[in-house]
Parts: structure tokens; sequence; C-alpha cells
């Protein structure tokens, strides 16, 4: 008979003055962007100023790049849509980035 094995799902839990990394700054600012951010989130975010500065141009960076691609590449009916969703995000990410470099 088979052995059933219990499922488990692991989390990262980013806790106040921990070491983060680059990417650590971006998700927690796209989350912050989705509106998922939890508070200890927030908190890391804001009292790491200029790397949330960075990881939000770094994200500006990636949606222009994004928005480019389907530019150029989408061209069905789809196109509306998908344009749309983009140049939403990108806006999104700006008017971050703009509320906190002000």
């Amino acid at each position: 008979m088979a052995e059933l094995k219990e499922a488990t799902i692991t989390t990262t839990i980013t806790q106040p003055g921990s070491a983060l990394v680059r990417s650590d700054y971006q998700r927690l600012a796209l989350k912050h962007i989705d509106g998922l951010a939890t508070d200890d989130d927030l908190a890391v975010l804001e009292s790491h100023t200029q790397e949330w500065i960075s990881a939000l141009r770094y994200l500006l960076k990636k949606a222009d790049q994004a928005l480019e691609h389907v530019r150029s590449t989408v061209h069905g009916p789809e196109r509306p849509l998908v344009l749309e969703d983009f140049e939403s995000h990108r806006s999104q990410v700006a008017a971050a980035l703009a509320e906190l470099a002000d």
C-alpha cells in the first residue's frame, strides 16, 4: 500500500530588519502596487525608501519593455484589451514612483 504524504506549502515571511536583496524589494513593491502588501511588507518598504524607489524604477523599466513588446507583437482582436492591461500596470508603477519620489 502506498504511503500518503501530507502536502505542505512554503511561504516567505519578510520581517522588518531582515537582510533583503534587490528582488525582495521588487517583489514587495509589486505587492504594494497590487494592493496585496501586508503591514509588515509596508514597514519594510518604508524603512528602506531608497531601495523601494530603486525597485519601482526597475519595475517601471520592465513595464516599459513589456509594453513595447506587446505593441510590436500583439495584433489580433485582443490587442486593445492587452494594451490597456499593460498600460494600466505601467501607469500604476509610475504613479507609485511619483508619489514616493515627491
